[in-house]
């Protein structure tokens, strides 16, 4: 692996092909040993196999390219107050969106989205 990237998104799951015995689950990722990381910038990895090609490089080959710029690192930032999600979250599609499919009690993978969100509700009976 070249890429130390990660799986992102709704694109991380498990392959289910029909049946309950061929439910094949798919981790996320990451390469922490890979010569670039996840933000593409080049690793100590990534300099030694540079070192090791221009070492054995045909004499008169051009010059490698330089290695670009780290990218800079994200700053966090802490909300002042927590926030509340408006009631019926999920209810509303952005415009331009699909409604999202409405089937009570219906798996995600069965209301024929590939990707998104399934919001899940329900009730369990407690002591009297």
């Amino acid at each position: 692996m070249f890429h130390g990237g990660t799986t992102r998104g709704f694109m991380n799951g498990a392959n289910f092909k029909g049946d309950t015995s061929h439910y094949e689950p798919q981790v996320s990722s990451y390469d922490y040993d890979a010569p670039l990381d996840e933000a593409g910038n080049a690793t100590a990895k990534f300099r030694a196999f540079r070192e090791v090609i221009t070492k054995y490089r045909p004499a008169g080959a051009p010059a490698l390219p330089p290695v670009p710029a780290a990218k800079p690192s994200r700053a966090s930032a802490e909300a002042a107050r927590p926030a509340r999600l408006r009631r019926g979250y999920g209810e509303r599609p952005a415009r331009g969106h699909p409604r999202p499919a409405r089937a009570p009690g219906q798996p995600a993978p069965d209301a024929a989205r590939r990707q998104g969100a399934a919001r899940y509700s329900g009730g369990k009976p407690g002591p009297d």
